[in-house]
C-alpha cells in the first residue's frame, strides 16, 4: 500500500505567488510594460521593478514617449490599496516641484482621488494608464520646457490632499472635508448620527449629502479611510 507524499510547501507558494498576480492583474501589466519584471514577492506585496516605456498625449503639448526606471511595489489588497512608485535613477529631480514625497515616492495625486480612478479600472494596467503615465508624461514635459506641470498639481501635504476632497466632496472649506472623510472610516449607522458637513444643520442620516459619502463607501473598508484620514 503506497504513502502519500506530503505537499511541498515550495510547489504551494508557487501556486499562491501566480494567484496573486493573476489576481493584481500582473500577467497582462508584464505585456503592456515587457522591461518590467517582478523582483520580490513578500508576505503583503509584489515589487516590480524595471524600465516604464511609456506613450502619452495632450491636446496642447503633443505626444510624448519616454522611459524611467521606476520600482513598484503592489499590495495584495490591491485595487483596496494603493500601489507605490518609485523612480530609481534620479532623473527626476527629487525636489517640491516635481512632486516626490519624503520617503521618495512618487505623488501621483490624492490618496482618494487614485482610489477612485483605480476603481474605473481596477487592474495593473490601468493604474498604469491613468496614474503613472500622466504623471511621468507631465514630468517629461517640464523637463523638456521647464513649465509647470500639465495636468495641473495639488499643493504638498494635508492641505493639497483636503484641497481636493474638498472638490470631490462638493464642500467648502478644509474642515468640512476632513470631517467627511473621517466620517467615511466609520460604520455608515454611526456616521449618520454625527452632524452632516455640509454645514446644513442637520444630521448626516437626514441629509441628501450622505448619498455622496456612500458613493465613496463604496471605494474601500472603513479601515482603509481611517488610516488614510489626513
Amino acid at each position: 500500500m503506497g504513502t502519500e507524499k506530503p505537499p511541498n510547501q515550495y510547489t504551494s507558494k508557487t501556486v499562491a505567488k501566480q494567484l496573486r498576480i493573476e489576481h493584481l492583474g500582473i500577467t497582462n501589466f508584464l505585456k503592456d510594460y515587457p522591461r518590467m519584471r517582478i523582483m520580490d514577492a513578500d508576505a503583503t506585496n509584489i515589487t516590480l521593478e524595471g524600465s516604464f516605456n511609456f506613450t502619452g498625449s495632450h491636446k496642447e503639448f503633443g505626444v510624448i514617449t519616454d522611459a524611467y526606471q521606476i520600482q513598484i511595489i503592489v499590495p495584495y489588497c490591491f485595487p483596496h490599496g494603493l500601489p507605490e512608485v518609485y523612480e530609481t535613477d534620479g532623473k527626476i529631480p527629487r525636489i517640491k516641484e516635481f512632486h516626490v514625497n519624503p520617503t521618495g515616492s512618487l505623488c501621483l495625486g490624492s490618496r482618494l482621488r487614485l482610489l477612485k480612478i483605480i476603481s474605473m479600472t481596477p487592474n495593473l494596467c490601468g493604474y498604469a494608464k491613468y496614474c503613472i503615465v500622466p504623471y511621468l508624461f507631465a514630468v517629461s514635459e517640464k523637463l523638456n520646457t521647464g513649465k509647470g506641470l500639465v495636468f495641473g498639481e495639488l499643493r504638498h501635504g494635508t492641505e493639497g490632499e483636503l484641497e481636493d476632497y474638498k472638490g470631490m466632496f462638493g464642500l467648502e472649506t478644509h474642515e468640512q472635508s476632513e470631517l467627511a472623510f473621517s466620517y467615511l472610516g466609520m460604520k455608515r449607522r454611526h456616521a449618520n448620527k454625527h452632524l452632516c458637513p455640509c454645514g446644513c444643520g442637520r444630521r448626516l442620516g437626514l441629509c441628501d449629502f450622505r448619498n455622496t459619502l456612500d458613493k465613496y463607501r463604496e471605494l474601500a473598508p472603513n479601515r482603509w479611510f481611517r488610516e488614510n484620514c489626513p
